[in-house]
Order: C-alpha cells, then structure tokens, then sequence
C-alpha cells in the first residue's frame, strides 16, 4: 500500500476515535443532569441535594464559646461559635454541605441566616425582598423535618420533632437554644444569653423542644444559660422536594371543639346521638365537610369500651392530611410514642390550639378511669382524661385530667 494511503486510513481511524470519545462524553454528562430546565431545550434539570437537619450530639451552656468544637477550633464567639460547632459535628458525621444553627441574637434572626445572610426577617435579610429559597429538610433517619422555610415559618409547625443527632441516633436531651420564634424571628426581651456569651445562672435563652413541632419546636420557653443544652442544625441552601406518602390511613384533629359532653357539640346537636357514638358522627361529619374519603372513629374509650379493641384495622400506617406519618400500624400507635404530633385538622390547617383532646384513653389504648360519664357530661363537676395535642410521648392520649366544661378537641382516625 502506498504511503499516501496509509496516512487517509489513520486519519480516518483518528477522527473515528475522536468522534466515539466525544459521543461518550456527551453521553455520560447528559446522565449527569446538572443544567437547567429539563426535555430537548438542551438545558438538562438540576440535581438538587437531600438537605439535612440535625440535633447537635454534644451540648454547652449560653456561652457557646466555650464549647468543645469551638475551643478545638480556635476563638470564635455568638452565632459564629454556634456555626462552627454545627459545621464541625456535621463534617465529624460525613455530612456534606455548609450548615448553621437555628439561632437567632438581637442583630440577627434565624430565618436569614438560613439564606446565609445577615439582618433581620423585616427588613428582607437585607435584600431588595424577602428571600424564601432555603430549604426543605430531612432528618438524618430520613424522615421529613420542615418544608420551605416560608412554608416552614407561616405554619409555624415542622413536620416531624427534630430529636436525632448528627449520627442518626435518637437523643433523650429535651431541649436546644433557639432565641427564635417559630416564625424565624429573633424573641424579644434579650432571651439570648447576651448574643450566646454568657454561661452564667443571671442569663436566659429562649429554648426550643426536641419533642415539639407547632410552635414548640422553637418557641417553647426559656432556660437558664448556665444549662447544658444542644443545638439545632439546617444545612443551607435550596434542596429536593420533600416525598410524602401517598397511601394510608388517615388521621386527624377536629377544627370542631366542645365539651365533655359529645352530644352538645354542633356536629351531634339534634341527632339524638351521645356519649362514644356522638364522638364517631364528630369525626365522621368533619371528614364529610371536608371532602375526606373513608369512616372515622374518635380516639375514645367509656368504661365499657377500649380505644384498642374499637379500632379494628391493625396494618396501617396512619398520616396526617399533610402526608406525614404519625404511626406505621396499630401496635405503633399503642406502644406510648407517636412519630409526630396529631396537630393537623380535616381542612389541613395546623396547630388548633385548644392543647388538648379528649380521649379517656392512656397511650397504650386502653380506657383511663375518667371520662366525663361516659361522655354524656359537660359540668365543671366530673372530670375527663385528655390528650395533650403538642405531644408524641404517652400523653398525646393519657395526659391529665380536666373538668368536663372546659372546651377540647377530638383525634379522629380513619377506620
């Protein structure tokens, strides 16, 4: 062969090469997906993180200065101290991304500097309008913890009680600084331990419940700054939108609320109906007016019958209307802790706030020995056993007991 037809044969073969090269470059970066918009425009979707929330597995007082991470670390005070600490548990986790605490000082709230911004929710993080793109989050058992923070602030609820730390495990600790409302905004007063320096028994910071989700999640109560106390952590930045399940029994709080006496609330008025089975039309005539399938039972036990052995379906699992599940099946709803709080009416509002149901009933679903005779009384002279609404412990059924005049809600739950 000659050698002018050597050269066109390696020529072709090179540009063969080249081209196969490109075609599985441009394929591996189309798998890749990292542009914007999505389908033929050329500009592929973006692939957004899993953004995580966490409880800090080590504690300190209101001097954040001084705890571990941050004397390891080198000298940092305030909401800065607080970042490094969250930053540090986060990187000793192998969590990816940049988190800040969920805290707030008298310059600061915490809404903004989840955007990684400065200044106050008011005055728009100082932006030329309100940023609200940060967000949603899960916890680090993959359960979901809050939707957008706009959603997250207006609901002043967040979906599940934060409770696990860095690592995935389940804490005991009851509570975090926060300095917040739930609203994301700075509590007034200076309930922030003197911009988190001050570690001394003088100062107050407003705490938040690792237990809670309306309001109490962040705006529960004060403590003292000399107290051990944890941190809440939230990745920055904007994530994947939260999953939710989609099939399941239904669960929810009455907007309706009466006395002890179910036969005088407005659903039962006139049916002739009383005691548990005025409570079942309640549930059932709610669900009704708001569009909601199925048959519902009330949360109730009488001294005849037991909340456990009325309720007949066994393999759940149970969700709120905002798809957030309180219980897998039956022998998780009565072994003493919900997954969440009941605090979601049928119309998916959040957070009625009577703070209690009545149940008659303890956690592990049988009757309590109050229960308003039989929930046939509304007089200040008998007393029923209710279920503390803010709650996932025993006492979201088996709380204390209150005079049957007093105004409470019903659980109801899909049968």
């Amino acid at each position: 062969m000659r050698s002018k037809e050597v050269t066109v044969i390696i020529k072709r073969k090179m540009t063969f090469t080249l081209l196969s090269t490109l075609l599985v470059l441009t394929a591996s970066f189309t798998v890749v997906n990292c542009g914007g918009g999505s389908g033929g425009s050329g500009n592929p979707a973006p692939v957004l993180p899993v953004l995580k929330s966490f409880i800090t597995s080590t504690s300190g007082s209101g001097n954040i200065a001084t705890w571990p991470d941050v004397v390891s670390a080198g000298p940092a005070t305030g909401l800065v101290a607080a970042d490094v600490v969250c930053q540090a548990r986060a990187e000793a986790a192998g969590l990816p991304g940049t988190f800040k605490a969920w805290l707030s000082d008298d310059n600061d709230d915490a809404y903004c500097r989840m955007h990684g911004l400065k200044g106050k929710k008011a005055a728009n993080c100082g932006q030329s309008s309100l940023p609200a793109s940060a967000g949603p989050w899960v916890r680090t058992d993959g359960a979901p913890f809050a939707e957008v923070i706009n959603k997250l602030t207006d609901s002043l609820a967040v979906l599940t009680p934060a409770r696990f730390d860095e690592n995935g495990n389940e804490s005991i600790f009851s509570y975090y600084y926060s300095g917040t409302g739930a609203d994301g905004v700075a509590v007034p007063g200076g309930n922030n331990c003197s911009g988190w320096t001050d570690g001394t028994g003088g100062g107050r910071g407003w705490i938040g419940s690792m237990v809670g989700t309306y309001r109490a999640w962040s705006d529960d109560t004060f403590d003292l700054c000399s107290d051990s106390l944890r941190l809440l952590c939230m990745q920055t930045g904007s994530g994947k939108p939260l999953a939710y399940l989609s099939a399941g029994k239904k669960v929810f709080l009455t907007s309706e609320m009466g006395t002890g006496n179910l036969a005088s609330w407005p659903s039962t008025t006139g049916t002739g109906l009383m005691g548990i089975a005025a409570g079942d039309a309640i549930c059932n005539a709610r669900a009704a007016s708001a569009g909601l399938a199925g048959t519902y039972k009330a949360w109730l036990s009488d001294g005849t019958n037991d909340m456990v052995s009325r309720l007949t379906t066994t393999t759940g699992p149970w969700i709120r209307l905002d798809g957030v599940k309180i219980a897998n099946d039956k022998a998780d709803l009565i072994d003493g802790t919900l997954l969440t709080e009941i605090i979601v009416d049928e119309n998916g509002n959040y957070g009625l706030n009577s703070g209690m149901a009545w149940t008659g009933t303890v956690s592990n679903g049988t009757a309590a020995a109050d229960t308003c005779t039989h929930w046939t009384d509304g007089s200040a002279g008998s007393n029923g056993t209710v279920g503390y609404i803010n709650s996932i412990d025993y006492s979201w059924s088996g709380w204390v007991q209150e005079p049957c005049n007093a105004p409470g809600n019903l659980y109801c739950f899909e049968d």
